[in-house]
């Protein structure tokens, strides 16, 4: 029962924890993290646009009755949005050109008998292209269901200036649906951070079954 496994020389990684695809899994679930709390961030953004659509409905119903169809409406509000996406990715890349001088001073420093990492937070193509990515879709994904929502809005009651009715058979409103989905994925975050703490509490607690103090590790 006994195998061989092969890792490239140049793999910064312990073997053992590269045959196990622990660095992949690590990486994923930091990942999916991360998407987890930009879901948050649109969810949030998308609610303050539909506040703002709501504000602005007596001049898109103007536009909508001078002739402007709904699709140019929607361009517009799409243009919008992604121009605020864009701008939040770069304030991004600031932050991170800012960071990328005190994360190495903060790096655990390990050795390649458990894990040698190189550490390079440096700026480049794929970086950028990510973030640009990233921002256009974010942005088209919570500037959508706002851009959609103001482009069908009821034309006799917005130029009279009436309050927006959600509806006869809507019983939850898009906005009201956006708030309860930032606190459960806020809530789901904020579980998954406390069980993970509680985890660490408990390896740190853990009796390894042998003397571990005024030990001294050497290779």
């Amino acid at each position: 029962n006994q195998s061989v496994g092969m890792v490239p020389a140049g793999n910064k990684t312990q073997p053992g924890i590269a045959l196990m695809g622990f660095v992949p899994l690590a990486a994923g679930l930091l990942m999916g993290l991360v998407s987890l709390v930009l879901l948050v961030a649109c969810a949030n953004v998308a609610n303050l646009l539909l506040a703002r659509v709501s504000a602005r409905r007596r001049e898109i119903a103007m536009r909508l009755a001078l002739g402007a169809s709904r699709w140019r409406l929607v361009r517009q509000l799409l243009t919008e949005s992604v121009l605020l996406a864009l701008a939040g990715g770069g304030v991004g890349l600031l932050l991170v050109q800012w960071l990328t001088s005190l994360l190495p001073a903060t790096a655990p420093k390990l050795d390649f008998s458990t894990v040698d990492f190189a550490y390079d937070f440096s700026l480049d193509g794929r970086v950028l292209g990510f973030t640009l990515a990233a921002s256009l879709l974010t942005g088209v994904f919570f500037g959508l269901l706002p851009a959609l929502q103001a482009s069908g809005a009821d034309l006799v009651s917005a130029l009279k200036g009436d309050a927006p009715t959600t509806g006869g058979r809507r019983r939850f409103p898009m906005r009201d649906v956006l708030v309860v989905t930032q606190v459960a994925l806020s809530l789901m975050l904020l579980i998954g951070a406390g069980l993970f703490v509680k985890s660490m509490v408990y390896a740190q607690e853990m009796n390894p079954g042998f003397e571990s103090q005024r030990m001294l590790l050497a290779n």
